[in-house]
């Protein structure tokens, strides 16, 4: 009895044994599977990281907005902007039709350019459009046409916004000049942004020609009046531009351009008209200083662009020369002179060694170095396309 008790009982363990051996040789294999899983979405993962870095600019390119020269207005409309590819040299150039591109951001999200173009005030078969321009595929995606003429532009990284001056149309549309807010991952309108003005503001037409985003968020409107009238910095919360009045601050005639220095605290804004430089303490909110730089005691005739570098202003005088004038001792000097004219300087490259400057006469881009020497070096001369007037330069990385 004890021997067939044991047959049975020794059959039932051994079954028994049996379903836990095949349980635990299961667990490796589900370890496996998803080991195997993990690694192929890795391995995916990888392989899109490489695509979207494959289809992304590899090397640096320097945007240059184009227009119609004021010098030469009996010939034939043309807008247009170029795409110079540092490293060969070479030159893709984009004909619009429209009088003149005037300035452009880079969204590194999406990589795309995006770049202002007006129609001046000839109605005659030109537009005023928002253009994407494609940096992988080298195309125009898409336009966004504009009844009104469109100037400045500014994209904020933290946000995901970007920002574009809009000018009316004639001076008869007084309050008019807004800017425009689109998202520009969807490429989708989100709102506009009415600019402040007084009765005085408004007659003399503000138009919002430069727009500069700051480090903690902060929009940096510059707006000029006809006819080189008087001009305003503003300084826009965009959180709160529905509650909050934003700042807003006279300078002197027909402001063009600004610099910050490195702390983002103060900004310089170079007058045209004025030849002069309003120093703004952004902190305090007001115009601490107004510089009128002089050359062997003869001031400047104008003051067409500037860049901050190391405790100095880099200016542009729109009649042959470009400037250094050291903010510690108010002392100018000559750093570069040529028998074009230097117009526009670009953002300089990550380093902040080098500088990208343009000539009225539109046939070639300068790399210059600020540092070599006392006045500075040529690097490198890039020859581009004639027939149109340089306006603004942009490098994109």
């Amino acid at each position: 009895v004890k021997m067939v008790l044991a047959v049975p009982n020794q059959t039932v363990a051994t079954m028994t044994t049996q379903k836990r051996h095949r349980r635990i040789a299961h667990v490796p294999r589900r370890i496996k599977f998803f080991a195997l899983a993990g690694t192929l979405a890795m391995l995916l993962g990888v392989g899109a990281v490489f695509f979207v870095h494959r289809m992304r600019p590899t090397h640096e390119f320097l945007f240059i907005a184009k227009q119609q020269p004021s010098f030469a207005q009996d010939q034939k409309i043309i807008g247009a902007f170029s795409i110079l590819d540092l490293a060969s040299g070479e030159e893709e150039e984009v004909f619009l039709n429209a009088v003149g591109c005037f300035s452009a951001a880079f969204v590194p999200e999406t990589n795309e350019l995006w770049v202002a173009c007006h129609k001046g005030y000839d109605e005659t078969g030109v537009e005023s459009s928002l253009v994407i321009y494609d940096m992988a595929t080298r195309r125009v995606v898409r336009r966004v046409p504009s009844v009104d003429n469109l100037s400045g532009i500014a994209y904020d990284s933290t946000r995901g916004a970007l920002y574009v001056g809009v000018v009316n149309h004639g001076v008869s549309r007084a309050g008019a000049n807004r800017l425009a807010v689109y998202d520009p991952t969807h490429r989708a309108f989100l709102r506009e942004i009415a600019l402040p003005g007084s009765a005085e503001s408004e007659r003399m037409n503000q138009r919002p020609v430069f727009l500069r985003v700051t480090k903690n968020g902060t929009l940096l409107v510059l707006t000029n009046g006809d006819y080189g009238a008087q001009g305003f910095l503003l300084a826009i919360d965009p959180k709160e531009h529905d509650s909050v009045a934003p700042l807003s601050l006279a300078v002197e005639n027909d402001p063009v351009a600004l610099a910050l220095d490195d702390g983002e605290t103060t900004a310089y804004v170079a007058n045209l008209r004025s030849a002069s430089i309003s120093v703004v303490d952004l902190a305090k909110g007001e115009v601490i200083e107004t510089v009128r730089p002089a050359l062997d005691g003869r001031p400047l005739a104008y003051v067409r662009d500037i860049a901050y570098r190391d405790r100095s202003l880099l200016l542009t005088d729109g009649m042959g020369k470009l400037y250094r004038y050291d903010l510690s001792d108010d002392a100018l000097e000559t750093v570069f002179s040529d028998d074009d004219i230097p117009w526009n300087m670009a953002s300089s490259r990550p380093s902040g060694k080098t500088f990208f400057v343009s000539f009225l006469y539109g046939d070639r881009v300068a790399e210059w170095a600020p540092d070599e020497g006392k006045t500075g070096k040529i690097l490198r001369r890039y020859s581009v396309a004639t027939g149109t007037q340089p306006s603004n330069l942009l490098l994109i990385p």
